[in-house]
């Protein structure tokens, strides 16, 4: 992320994202509330908290 937009990658990554592709999709178009929320808690996150915070907004992934 480069001012709040998708950039080249360089050197390791900031943060780095575990789940599944149905979850991601879930998270995003889940049916109901409740299903989004539990996609959205089995997302695992690792980095910087901010950083973290600005990939969440930038994919739409925050609860």
């Amino acid at each position: 992320m480069t001012r709040g937009r998708l950039a080249a990658g360089r050197g390791e990554p900031s943060v780095t994202l575990k789940a599944s592709a149905a979850d991601l999709v879930k998270a995003r178009l889940g049916a109901s509330e409740a299903k989004r929320r539990g996609a959205l808690r089995r997302l695992e996150f690792k980095g910087d908290p901010e950083v973290v915070d600005a990939v969440r907004r930038a994919f739409s992934l925050s609860a």
